[in-house]
């Protein structure tokens, strides 16, 4: 997002964090809120109609359906959200191969966001924050040294 207007209103609502509207932009990852049967039927229409193999998904639908109907609904936004961090990190990997700064973020009131940029009616609310951009030089943290526990103690080898 790079729509400074909305992104100063979203200031308030990520804690006064500046790098919101200091980041020449802003990604918004959100998660669906309506996955069900139907959903699932159209991602696997979708994909018959990209890979040109009508009926060739119907394990994979099957699969799909049956996951989703063991899951509650606070169980299946969990499982949603997850997968938002999993485009995070591909965003952030790539973003650094670029020499581009990231910096996630979960210090936000998702339900002003989504209302701010209109999500719930896109059946979609906020997972995860991250701005980007290329490093200022008046930066003051970026020289600082990282502050990370010791890997012994944070990995185990099995």
């Amino acid at each position: 997002m790079t729509n400074q207007e909305i992104r100063e209103q979203l200031v308030k609502h990520s804690w006064n964090q500046r790098q919101v509207t200091d980041a020449s932009h802003l990604l918004v990852i959100a998660l669906r809120t309506d996955i069900d049967e139907a959903w699932c039927d159209r991602f696997i229409a979708r994909a018959e109609e990209v890979r040109g193999e009508a009926g060739a998904f119907g394990a994979y639908r099957d699969m799909m359906v049956g996951f989703i109907a063991n899951l509650d609904a606070d169980a299946l936004k969990q499982w949603a959200k997850l997968q938002c961090y999993i485009a995070l990190g591909q965003f952030m990997t790539t973003t650094a191969m670029l020499v581009i700064d990231a910096c996630p973020m979960e210090g936000f009131v998702a339900d002003k966001y989504d209302e701010l940029l209109g999500l719930k009616d896109k059946h979609l609310t906020t997972a995860v924050l991250c701005p980007a951009g290329y490093r200022s030089a008046e930066d003051k943290y970026a020289e600082l040294p990282k502050v990370r526990f010791q890997a012994s103690e944070v990995i185990t080898h099995l």
